[in-house]
C-alpha cells in the first residue's frame, strides 16, 4: 500500500486555509472557571461549586450550569482558572479534574488537567488560596456521594 503525500491535504482540518480558518468544527474552548470549596466532614476532601463559562469560536461566549464538586486531598479553597477546553469532544460525560499545585493555593492554583468522560478534554491555569495537598483530584459531588454511601443507598 502507497500513499500519494502530494494528494494529501495536511490542512483539511480548517478546511485547507490555515491562515484564515481554525477549528472549523468548533472542537475547542476557551474555559473560565470560579469557585470555592469547603471541607465536607468526615472525609479527605471539600465540596463545593464551580462557575464557569466557554468561548467557543464562531459561537461566542456561553455560561455553564453551576456545577456541584466534591475535591479529594483538599480543605477548602476558592480561586479562579482560564484555559483550553473541548479537546475530547465529549459533550456529556462526567467531568472530573486532576489538580496539580495545590498546597496553599487550593485547587484553582497550579495546573489542572480536564477530562470528560474519560477522556482528556484540557487543561486550565489558575490563582487562588486555601488548603489542599500539592496534588487533587475533583469530582462530581453526585459522584462522590453515590460512592461514599455505597451502591446500596448504606455503608
Amino acid at each position: 500500500m502507497s500513499i500519494n503525500w502530494r494528494a494529501t491535504d495536511t490542512y483539511s482540518y480548517v478546511g485547507g486555509n490555515p491562515i484564515s480558518n481554525t477549528d472549523p468544527l468548533g472542537l475547542w474552548t476557551l474555559d473560565f472557571n470560579g469557585g470555592a470549596h469547603v471541607w465536607f466532614p468526615m472525609t479527605a476532601g471539600a465540596a463545593g461549586v464551580n462557575f464557569s463559562s466557554s468561548y467557543t469560536p464562531g459561537e461566542g461566549l456561553a455560561s455553564n450550569p453551576m456545577d456541584s464538586e466534591y475535591v479529594v486531598g483538599s480543605a477548602a479553597d476558592v480561586g479562579v482558572s482560564a484555559g483550553i477546553g473541548g479537546l475530547s469532544d465529549c459533550k456529556n460525560g462526567k467531568k472530573t479534574s486532576l489538580n496539580l499545585g495545590g498546597c496553599i493555593f487550593g485547587k484553582y492554583g497550579g495546573l489542572q488537567l480536564n477530562f470528560a468522560g474519560g477522556h482528556f478534554d484540557g487543561v486550565t491555569i489558575g490563582l487562588g488560596l486555601g488548603f489542599t495537598s500539592p496534588i487533587s483530584y475533583t469530582t462530581p459531588l453526585e459522584s462522590f456521594l453515590h460512592s461514599y454511601d455505597g451502591p446500596s443507598g448504606g455503608p
